[in-house]
C-alpha cells in the first residue's frame, strides 16, 4: 500500500509585519479620537500588557491607528510626519507597518502607541 500526498493548499499569505520604530527608545505617544466603546473587541496583551496595533497612512501627516482592522484612533500630525517615512518603507517592502500599543488611565481609557524620535545620522 503506498501513501499518497496531498497537495498544499495555496493561500494568500498575510503580510510580514514591520515593527514602527525600527530601533532605538521608546515614547509613549497618546493616540488621538480613541474610544474604548469604539474597540471591536479586548486586545490581546503580552505579559507588559502591551498589544499589537497596525498603523497606515491615509495621507501626508494622517497615519491611523487599526486593531483587527478596524480603525481605533490617529497619531497626532507631529508624531505622523516622524513615522511616515518608515510606513512608507514597510509598505514599499509589502509589510504591515505595526507598532506596540498600551491602555493606560484609571478605567484603560487612554490609548498609547509607543513610538521614537527619528535616530539622525552618525557622522
Amino acid at each position: 500500500m503506498t501513501a499518497t500526498r496531498r497537495a498544499p493548499k495555496v493561500t494568500a499569505r498575510a503580510p510580514m509585519p514591520c515593527w514602527i520604530p525600527a530601533g532605538g527608545g521608546h515614547v509613549t505617544v497618546r493616540v488621538l479620537d480613541y474610544d474604548v466603546r469604539a474597540q471591536p473587541r479586548r486586545p490581546k496583551r503580552d505579559l507588559l500588557g502591551r498589544f499589537t496595533v497596525v498603523l497606515r497612512r491615509e495621507g501626508p501627516g494622517d497615519v491611523r491607528v487599526l486593531l483587527h482592522e478596524a480603525e481605533i484612533g490617529r497619531l497626532p500630525a507631529q508624531w505622523a510626519r516622524y513615522v511616515e517615512h518608515e510606513i512608507l518603507e514597510a509598505e514599499a517592502r509589502d509589510q504591515l507597518p505595526v507598532a506596540r500599543g498600551v491602555l493606560a488611565g484609571p478605567h484603560a481609557e487612554d490609548l498609547h502607541v509607543l513610538l521614537a524620535y527619528p535616530s539622525r545620522p552618525r557622522t
